[in-house]
């Protein structure tokens, strides 16, 4: 491997693993919008999903006391339904039109409810059942966009929970979601794979996730809902791109 490809890889890594480990999620979107340009797909998918469950479980002990175990298992029930939905249908759907319907719906909705105040909308829809929904529908959108965490945080913000709750709520879905589509993806899609990538990247992934989990505790609820937005906003973009 190129030095100037190493460097462009632990670059990619550790600005998606700030922005994770500040956020809970996105690490795909910021470090896939670089990495995509480097490799051929069979190599930067299976990478970006690896290296994505590392920056979760790194950021998750960190925050440890900030996740919320229990409470997120019936998002992960329903996402655990939703994933195989979501990769069989990319198979057999126009998976393009989808992520431009999708991508174009994250970008309407961030802009929309970035110019108003927060407010509870469905904070009377909370509730397991309502939680195991929005897990399949992000189980489903997972498997078609590799974004799974984007249903779960638009679901909390409408509810208008707080940051932490967000945080504790979305960040074992998306690593729960991670583990359980690797497997399926090699499988079925027959994907390169390169443990040498891994290793070089562990370092800058390990650093970008907990520089990002030590700004987490530094930021404002209006801050933190800010800068989820704007990375719903740019989860989108990516989408439309892709």
């Amino acid at each position: 491997m190129m030095g100037h490809d190493a460097l462009i890889l632990c670059a990619a890594v550790f600005l998606g693993g700030l922005v994770s480990g500040f956020s809970g999620f996105a690490f795909a979107a910021i470090a896939g919008a670089i990495l995509i340009h480097v490799y051929p797909p069979l190599v930067a998918i299976p990478l970006l999903m690896i290296c994505g469950l590392i920056n979760q479980l790194i950021g998750a002990l960190y925050l440890r006391s900030a996740i919320h175990w229990r409470s997120s298992l019936p998002f992960v029930i329903g996402g655990g339904l939703g994933l195989p939905i979501g990769e069989f249908l990319l198979h057999y759907t126009n998976g393009s039109v989808f992520r431009l319907g999708f991508g174009l719906f994250l970008i309407g909705y961030s802009s929309v409810m970035a110019l108003r105040p927060t407010a509870s909308l469905l904070a009377s829809l909370s509730g397991n059942r309502s939680s195991m929904l929005v897990g399949l529908g992000g189980g489903v959108i997972g498997g078609l966009t590799a974004m799974p965490g984007a249903v779960p945080t638009v679901w909390l913000d409408l509810q208008g929970r707080t940051r932490q709750e967000k945080r504790g709520l979305i960040q074992p879905f998306i690593m729960a979601m991670q583990a359980l589509s690797i497997p399926g993806f090699f499988v079925t899609k027959n994907l390169g794979f390169d443990a040498t990538l891994i290793a070089m990247a562990l370092p800058a992934i390990a650093a970008g996730t907990l520089t990002g989990a030590m700004l987490y505790g530094r930021v404002n609820e209006a801050g933190f809902r800010f800068a989820s937005l704007a990375l719903l906003m740019f989860s989108g973009v990516m989408l439309i791109r892709a």
